[in-house]
């Protein structure tokens, strides 16, 4: 099995599939005119991911990171007081 990524037009990552080889590619009507790479063999920080978009006129990859938002770090709403354990008899 080899790892495959195809790319749109646009740049954009089609799909990023496993498959036997590229005779699977041929046999596909949806993959078969798509530019695609055989990335099995990359390094590890080099396989594609489906935010990365590839530059077709200088044939670099703009490795995008997907978005994340930092995670609040305080309480909606306070606490004041411990809360009572009611399956173990409470806290008191």
């Amino acid at each position: 099995m080899r790892n495959y990524v195809f790319i749109n037009e646009d740049g954009t990552v089609h799909n990023i599939l496993n498959l036997v080889g590229p005779e699977a590619i041929a046999a596909n009507d949806d993959l078969k005119d798509l530019l695609h790479f055989d990335y099995t063999d990359w390094a590890e920080e080099d396989k594609p991911a489906p935010s990365w978009t590839y530059n077709r006129e200088t044939e670099q990859w703009n490795k995008i990171l997907p978005f994340t938002a930092p995670i609040p770090t305080t309480h909606l709403v306070e606490i004041t007081e411990p809360a009572a354990d009611e399956l173990a008899g409470g806290n008191e």
